[in-house]
């Protein structure tokens, strides 16, 4: 899970409700799910902030990457999504890596045939 913060909501300006989905089909997409998360700040300010998740699959596979180079792919994929280079410049970035958490161990998700196999 992730949390991208802009200065701005700029995907509302360009008519977008922030609720981006793939099927991760290029190796550039590892985002599967996006919604818009702003939120007003106690000072009545908004906070602008798209909230996602890297799932299955490429969770895994991105797990060995540092935190630079995966937000470098996630802002990457919404400018894709979104054509915009605006969102090749979010003000800050925080994620959770359920794969690292040995309650949790992943996100919830339906599993897909197989899933418990790759995991023993």
């Amino acid at each position: 899970k992730f949390q991208v913060f802009y200065s701005s909501p700029f995907w509302r300006d360009l008519h977008f409700d922030g609720t981006m989905n793939s099927d991760c089909s290029s190796s550039l997409h590892i985002v599967t799910d996006t919604m818009d998360y702003c939120q007003m700040k106690s000072t009545g300010e908004l906070l602008p902030c798209i909230v996602g998740f890297i799932c299955g699959n490429e969770a895994i596979r991105v797990a060995e990457l540092d935190i630079e180079e995966r937000k470098d792919i996630v802002v990457k994929q919404f400018a894709a999504m979104m054509n915009t280079e605006l969102a090749l410049e979010p003000q800050h970035y925080e994620e959770t890596n359920w794969l690292l958490d040995p309650i949790q161990y992943g996100t919830l998700a339906i599993m897909p045939p197989n899933v418990m196999t790759m995991l023993h």
